[in-house]
């Protein structure tokens, strides 16, 4: 068996040549559902695919707390770097910009055919785009929902020294300058302590390397208590979103795709206290239309596709530029069709793009 693999840009050769060279009983017709009665008889509906912009967005969340010592902080244990008030500070981790495909109901076909040939098995996706004629189901993944799997809310967490141990001598103190200096003296003995153990200064030792690293981390975690007391809290959290837009040739201008706000994170886009996030989606080729000869004579179509248009995606804040990249869009192309006469043929693979519906690949087994 003689296997020939055709690639996409020469699909158009295929011409009606085809047909000619054998003969066999089978006619192919694709038409738009719009133009039949009852697109759903004698008939495999399709759709070709719009190519959204799926924005999978990071942003990190930090809550500050002050410690009830800061103050103190650089006289008794000189340290500098503090948090001196309590908020919130969010940050934009990451973005990714994916096209995928969601279907373009105003092009919706119908193939109609007689006699058994390749149109008849047809492989579509979750949303009925087509992905293919002839192909293992394994080829064409499913477009993922509006909701990100990742998706969260975050929960208010609540930061806060309750867990630090309450030590007698501390709470017995009158003030809070007295309270901060029996914190450091203590900070000062876990150090000391420390240091005995691991110098063998004391009469009675862990009894084992384990024991040792136990009793290391114990009061590694019992210092870094008490010292918090003096530089405070910072607790991070991260939360995913996603966005999709669908770009509009007719009308490509930059849009709000949504707010971010350092004190709220992401917000409203008509919440006006956090700053704009543009999305702009610019044309830079819109392909030209191929030369197609065919018969007068001949009436039918074959299968039609997508040859997409190339755009320039870009994600601005304001005057930063944060994503920018060239992808194929498939409403900036052109709507094309292939001879019929190739549906027609029984060992015809034909494997499409979900995302911008142009043709992958044709491979004529004979």
């Amino acid at each position: 068996m003689k296997r020939i693999i055709i690639p996409a840009t020469a699909i158009l050769l295929l011409t009606a040549s085809c047909a000619t060279q054998r003969t066999a009983p089978i006619k192919v017709n694709v038409v738009k559902t719009s133009s039949l009665t009852n697109a759903t008889t004698g008939a495999v509906v399709y759709h070709l695919p719009q190519t959204v912009l799926r924005v999978e967005v990071e942003v990190e969340k930090a809550i500050m707390k002050a410690g009830p010592f800061y103050r103190y902080s650089e006289r008794l244990l000189n340290i500098s770097d503090v948090v001196m008030e309590d908020g919130e500070e969010w940050r934009i981790k990451s973005l990714k910009v994916i096209p995928i495909g969601r279907t373009n109901y105003s092009q919706s076909y119908a193939i109609q055919m007689t006699g058994p040939g390749s149109a008849q098995n047809v492989l579509l996706n979750n949303e009925g785009v087509l992905c293919g004629i002839n192909l293992p189901d394994n080829i064409c993944t499913d477009v993922p929902s509006a909701k990100y799997e990742h998706e969260q809310e975050l929960q208010s967490a609540d930061v806060n020294f309750n867990g630090v141990p309450k030590l007698e001598k501390l709470l017995k103190q009158t003030s809070t300058a007295a309270m901060a200096e029996e914190a450091a003296n203590y900070i000062y003995k876990i150090r000391k302590r420390r240091s005995k153990i691991f110098s063998a200064n004391y009469a009675v030792l862990p009894p084992d390397g384990l024991s040792l690293e136990l009793t290391k981390a114990e009061m590694d975690s019992l210092e870094s208590e008490f010292i918090e007391l003096f530089t405070g809290k910072k607790e991070v959290m991260t939360i995913k979103r996603v966005f999709e837009y669908v770009p509009d040739r007719v009308n490509p201008e930059s849009s709000v795709l949504f707010r971010f706000s350092t004190k709220s994170g992401i917000v409203d886009r008509m919440d006006l206290s956090g700053a704009p996030i543009y999305i702009e989606v610019k044309t830079l080729v819109t392909p030209e239309l191929p030369n197609q000869e065919t018969k007068k004579e001949d009436n039918t179509n074959g299968l039609y596709y997508c040859n997409p248009g190339k755009a320039a995606v870009r994600l601005v804040d304001r005057n930063i530029l944060m994503f920018e990249e060239e992808l194929d869009i498939a409403q900036f192309g052109q709507i094309l069709s292939m001879p019929a006469a190739l549906l027609g043929r029984k060992q015809v693979q034909i494997e499409l793009s979900p995302v911008t519906g142009a043709v992958k690949k044709i491979t004529v087994n004979d």
